[in-house]
């Protein structure tokens, strides 16, 4: 049945099934077409998706979204893990080196000692007096306990004081000539955050009025 309109209008047209037909294909080729992710396409796509489909792919994209959010903060616990680790490694290194400078001090105090102490035909200190050649323990503060101090500054400038056990080795050294010619050694030995470390410095010295 057709009607008119007053104002002169095309006249309208019954509803058919054909027509429903035509109105319901592209949501029928919608679903079977693959959706592609590209720049404003899929927002397209899901202006003209079913609620249902819309709601799966938001549910689908939040577990996709909750496992590379996991992902990240993985890989952020390995990068922190790693700089923790580094910054401990150097703190140890650096408290090593200021107690290796503490302890050549020490062995270079005492050669110092040995190369200016007076030695002649006559006399002899005791710093080189002939030892075995794995040498005697050398208190050279006077303490009595066979131990020598090793200075350490820490990172915040305190001084501290590390114990240490000073060696003293003196042979005779051989030449052409026979001359009374010893070898000295100081060797400095300590322990820091449970490993030993050594230092140790050898020298010559010649008697006086040779």
């Amino acid at each position: 049945m057709k009607t008119g309109r007053a104002n002169g209008d095309e006249e309208a047209k019954e509803p058919r099934e054909w027509d429903a037909v035509v109105i319901m294909a592209p949501y029928v080729l919608i679903m079977q077409v693959p959706i592609v992710v590209k720049s404003v396409s899929i927002h397209q796509a899901a202006l003209r998706m079913p609620a249902n489909q819309v709601l799966q792919r938001l549910r689908s994209c939040k577990g996709i979204l909750l496992i590379e959010l996991m992902v990240s903060l993985g890989l952020i616990g390995l990068v922190v893990t790693g700089a923790i680790v580094g910054l401990l490694t150097s703190n140890r290194m650096a408290a090593v080196n200021r107690a290796m400078t503490g302890a050549r001090m020490v062995v270079e105090r005492n050669i110092e000692t040995a190369l200016n102490a007076p030695y002649t035909a006559t006399v002899l200190p005791a710093i080189l007096q002939t030892t075995t050649t794995t040498g005697v323990t050398w208190d050279d503060d006077g303490g009595g306990d066979n131990l020598v101090n090793i200075l350490v500054q820490d990172s915040a400038g305190t001084n501290n004081f590390l114990k240490g056990t000073l060696t003293r080795i003196v042979t005779v050294e051989a030449n052409p000539q026979n001359a009374p010619i010893r070898r000295i050694t100081f060797r400095v030995s300590f322990i820091v955050r449970g490993n030993t470390h050594t230092s140790e410095m050898t020298t010559l010295r010649a008697i006086d009025d040779f």
